[in-house]
């Protein structure tokens, strides 16, 4: 199960309660600064069952990171690279089905669905708006899962 929250404003993000397939997914986010800019990143550090994710646990503290990202090309140039990479990793594109739209939080720039025989791989570059940053979002597994995945965790609303 998973249950999206947005900091500060509960209310903001209407699927409240989502239901994931199980399977084995393989989850990667990044961000890529577009401006040499301070940020401060919040981690939060569980108590306990850090690994066992059929257990509970708390949030004992929260460590505050400062870092200064130094932005040093496009993102246009990010993405083509990371699809040329990509299809020379024998990957190949296929259609979207439903693709992401902006909202206040994120404006959609890059989203694409690769496949290698039954593997899925799902890549979406999004501008974090009032932030500098772009969010990379990877998620790599069977079709049925990564495109579970992908609905719940797109920067955006879904739209066919």
């Amino acid at each position: 199960m998973y249950y999206p929250v947005v900091v500060g404003n509960r209310g903001e993000i209407k699927r409240q309660d989502i239901e994931l397939p199980s399977g084995d997914v393989y989850f990667v986010h990044y961000v890529i600064p577009l401006k040499n800019t301070p940020w401060e990143v919040t981690e939060n550090l569980a108590n306990s069952n850090g690994t066992d994710f059929l257990m509970s646990s708390g949030i004992s503290e929260r460590r505050r990171t400062q870092l200064t990202g130094t932005c040093t090309c496009p993102v246009e140039a990010v993405i083509a690279q990371l699809d040329d990479a990509i299809t020379a990793k024998g990957f190949e594109e296929v259609i979207l089905e439903k693709k992401p739209t902006k909202n206040e939080y994120f404006k959609p720039l890059s989203v694409k669905l690769y496949r290698k025989g039954n593997q899925y791989l799902y890549v979406e570059f999004s501008e974090v708006k009032g932030m500098d940053l772009v969010r990379v979002l990877m998620i790599m597994g069977d079709e049925e899962v990564v495109k579970a995945y992908a609905e719940a965790f797109t920067a955006g609303s879904v739209g066919g």
